[in-house]
């Protein structure tokens, strides 16, 4: 049961009747994704009920005056850059459970909210669907592959460090961005060749430098 700011006015809503009825919609398809965060404002017609999402709030029938913080966090913008690349990788392991058509459009279905996302991160640099900022700890990443395999396309696409290399498993960060890490190697350089002008668009190579300790064969 939930009561609004009025005293008279409860709401008993069931427990599955959350924002997990909106992940259940038909947004599987990549270029429909970035539509959907970038929107300032989104009506969602789902199976029990519709659903109303801005950049302050979160309702639905069920919730008239917004979702409580208790049921799920309100969608509002960023508090600050460590927030904004948890959502980024939240919004990555989203993205790369959702299909395309051309396997080719990995990196420029999503350059509108990586510029997206570069407003509230700040004066930092995008390098295959990762950022500068967060290397080398976002190269430990994995991906989930019970419900699909990963593959690797034949038709180069992305650095095989980057998870935009791979096409089929679902991504998840390996570590935490909010947490403190100790780094253990230093990068000292990256090359990206893109293929055009758009710093978030397509690449046609790219490495990492850094300097490392040779063994024996």
């Amino acid at each position: 049961m939930y009561q609004d700011t009025r005293p008279d006015s409860p709401y008993i809503v069931t427990r599955q009747e959350t924002f997990h009825e909106i992940r259940r919609c038909p947004l599987r398809r990549a270029w429909v994704l970035q539509e959907s965060y970038i929107s300032n404002r989104i009506l969602f017609l789902a199976d029990a009920q519709l659903w109303w999402q801005c950049c302050e709030a979160l309702c639905c029938e069920s919730w008239p005056c917004g979702v409580p913080v208790e049921v799920i966090h309100a969608v509002v913008e960023p508090k600050d850059i460590q927030e904004s690349h948890s959502r980024w990788y939240n919004l990555v392991s989203d993205y790369t459970y959702c299909k395309l058509t051309n396997f080719s459009d990995k990196l420029i279905a999503m350059a509108g909210l990586a510029n997206h996302f570069q407003a509230s991160i700040g004066d930092d640099e995008y390098v295959a669907g990762l950022w500068r900022s967060q290397l080398p700890q976002a190269l430990c990443w994995r991906t989930y592959t019970v419900l699909m395999s990963a593959f690797r396309p034949s038709q180069y696409r992305a650095p095989s460090w980057s998870w935009t290399s791979l096409e089929g498993g679902r991504f998840y960060p390996a570590y935490e961005p909010d947490n403190p890490t100790t780094d253990l190697c230093q990068i000292l350089s990256i090359h990206l060749a893109r293929a055009g002008a758009n710093p978030y668009g397509d690449l046609k190579g790219g490495y990492i430098s850094w300097p490392t300790v040779p063994n024996k064969a």
